[in-house]
């Protein structure tokens, strides 16, 4: 569909592009579809493939067959059934969302469902989230130095940051990384099962990686023995903007989308 590079336009997945005037006649096709435009991006250069965008509140988990998104839903209550929408994501996620139990230096503690903490405070013990992305306040509204944070994760089992040194609350950090891997990694599993074919010719997926949270998805495609691609490396784009290519992955689709339309 061809459509006016000054128009007022929505994305609405396969319904294309929709002008203002007429946005409330589609709407369920324009709510959250913003994920499919890069599974179709990602589609017109990767055969065989599964999307993994890991944002600050949520995980897309998009297969992509023979070159076209094959999802089971369309909107987030059937993605949410599917597995192919988890509510994980790396920056806004309470760690109570992540665990019943977890171990600290050898011994197992419930854990306590409260706003104590985030998935942001992980992430910022193990060095793997940008500070451009840790943009949410702290669950406490205190700092975000490392004291800080080493005191929101330890309030999570009761315990106080001071009863323990350093290194050791970085790797209760990391028991918090795998139950949040594990969790994506059982969902990312019934969407590989959708791979399985008799024809031994049938390539193995690549896993095209986006979001803030890209580098859980790089871990996930190590985990399977799979492929990895970042979204970046199929976008035409500046070297200097390839980073944000691939957190704003969706935008970026919509955008490259819309300016074919436009032609």
């Amino acid at each position: 569909m061809r459509v006016s590079a000054t128009a007022c336009v929505s994305f609405a997945g396969s319904e294309g592009w929709v002008e203002a005037a007429t946005v409330g006649e589609h709407w369920s096709s324009i709510a959250s579809a913003n994920w499919l435009a890069t599974a179709w991006w990602v589609g017109e250069r990767l055969s065989e493939a599964v999307l993994v965008d890991i944002g600050s509140t949520t995980t897309d988990l998009i297969p992509v067959r023979e070159g076209q998104p094959v999802p089971l839903g369309r909107n987030d209550a059937d993605r949410l059934s599917s597995g192919e929408l988890v509510y994980l994501g790396a920056v806004r996620t309470p760690l109570c969302a992540l665990a019943r139990r977890i171990a600290f230096e050898g011994c197992e503690y419930n854990v306590m469902n409260e706003f104590f903490a985030t998935t942001a405070d992980i992430f910022r013990l193990t060095g793997e989230l940008a500070p451009e992305h840790d943009q949410y306040p702290a669950a406490d509204g205190a700092g975000k130095d490392a004291e800080a944070t080493r005191q929101r994760i330890a309030r999570m089992i009761g315990r106080d940051a001071s009863e323990a040194d350093a290194a050791a609350w970085s790797r209760f950090a990391s028991a918090w990384r795998e139950a949040m891997l594990a969790e994506i990694d059982h969902n990312l599993t019934r969407v590989l099962l959708r791979f399985s074919s008799p024809t031994p010719a049938v390539p193995r997926p690549t896993v095209v990686g986006a979001g803030c949270g890209l580098f859980l998805g790089e871990a996930l495609a190590r985990r399977h023995g799979l492929p990895f691609a970042h979204f970046a490396g199929l976008v035409p784009a500046d070297e200097r903007c390839r980073a944000w290519v691939d957190t704003c992955a969706p935008s970026v689709a919509v955008a490259l989308l819309f300016a074919r339309a436009v032609g």
